[in-house]
């Protein structure tokens, strides 16, 4: 008896290991399709011509609607104001400068939402005090060209620490509280970010911060994971087979 519970349970948590190695993979499967539909995505409109700010309004509350389409809009930097969302660029820790940009009117069809949270592009980690009331930028009015980035709805992950808009300090792009720690009411606020800008766009050495940092070369490992897990549900099924092989050719197993 003791023994045919050892046997059942000893089943059950193989074929639960397998089930388990075959979901991972499929998973990973799945977000292979996802993650390369994105590229393709990224690449169509990276590399398209630049349009207004208005133009992408309808479609700024869709998921992915507006995501990496090249927009220019026109107004003015305004000074005295800046918020910092950590990041790396080329390797070097530090942070992306977030900065209010008044539009001229018209550029948003929406009436009052007429400031644009514009990521001027990237500083080292201890530059940061050289930006902290939004210096080195002209304060005419202008026209800046630029890729178009969403708002997330929510935390992206519960792994990233807790903004510090205290500290002007951001590690994930939340929009309202951005506008928040600007003392800028969020109902004026354009729903989506604009990172000045071009990626692998030349820069004058010593430019700072330093536009076009939007990451478009993304990550896809997918293959690889999936591979890994069918392959560890592969071993998984040899090993057990092995195990029954082995205990056949035993005297008296029969």
């Amino acid at each position: 008896m003791r023994s045919n519970l050892r046997f059942v349970a000893a089943t059950v948590l193989i074929v639960g290991a397998f089930v388990v190695l075959m979901s991972l993979g499929t998973w990973q499967v799945n977000r292979l399709a996802w993650k390369e539909n994105l590229l393709a995505t990224i690449d169509a409109r990276i590399h398209q011509k630049v349009i207004d700010l208005n133009e992408i309004a309808k479609s700024a509350g869709d998921s992915g609607g507006v995501e990496f389409t090249p927009v220019q809009a026109t107004g003015r930097f305004v000074a005295g104001k800046a918020v910092f969302f950590l990041a790396t660029f080329d390797g070097q820790s530090g942070w992306y400068v977030y900065q209010p940009f008044k539009l001229q009117p018209g550029q948003w069809p929406e009436s009052g939402r007429d400031i644009l949270l514009v990521n001027r592009g990237f500083v080292p980690y201890d530059q940061r005090g050289n930006f902290e009331a939004g210096e080195g930028v002209a304060s005419d009015i202008q026209n800046i060209e630029g890729i178009a980035r969403e708002m997330p709805t929510k935390k992206p992950s519960s792994l990233l620490p807790d903004n510090e808009p205290e500290n002007s300090s951001f590690f994930w792009k939340d929009g309202s509280t951005m506008a928040a720690a600007l003392n800028i009411d969020i109902n004026h606020i354009v729903p989506i970010f604009v990172d000045l800008g071009r990626p692998g766009e030349a820069v004058p050495p010593g430019t700072a911060p330093r536009p076009g940092v939007t990451q478009v070369n993304l990550p896809n490992n997918h293959l690889s994971y999936a591979l890994t897990w069918y392959g560890l549900a592969l071993v998984l099924v040899g090993v057990v087979a092995y195990a029954i092989w082995q205990s056949r050719r035993r005297p008296g197993s029969a």
